[in-house]
């Protein structure tokens, strides 16, 4: 299954042609690149990127959000989580968490749960 979807789309975090990232946390500019790509495996890394080090950039919260309405799934779900972690910043967002704790993908719904919960005053 993934051979075929690789064969198919060419998406891929590792390529022959791919750079090899600097250590250390990305900056906000490489992940708002990553957010914007056309790759769901880019989205979802830069996602990841966000929670995993933590990122609270101010200028990331609009991209993370943006993300809410992916087509992907995995992407929806990821970019629920990274925005609870924006703290107050994040609660203008809660209608439509709100909206997303009601969506057909079921990691989607939990996410958005947790968020909310994690963004309660």
């Amino acid at each position: 299954r993934g051979l075929r979807f690789l064969r198919k789309t060419g998406d891929a975090l590792f390529t022959p042609g791919t750079e090899v990232l600097p250590p250390g946390a990305p900056t906000a500019e490489d992940v708002l690149g990553r957010l914007a790509a056309r790759s769901p495996t880019l989205r979802l890394a830069a996602l990841c990127d966000v929670t995993d080090w933590g990122l609270r950039d101010p200028r990331l919260f609009g991209a993370v959000a943006r993300c809410f309405d992916d087509r992907d799934d995995a992407v929806r779900a990821t970019a629920v989580e990274a925005a609870a972690q924006f703290g107050p910043a994040a609660l203008g967002s809660l209608p439509r968490l709100l909206q997303l704790a009601q969506d057909m993908c079921p990691e989607v719904r939990a996410a958005a749960v947790r968020a909310i919960g994690a963004l309660k005053p």
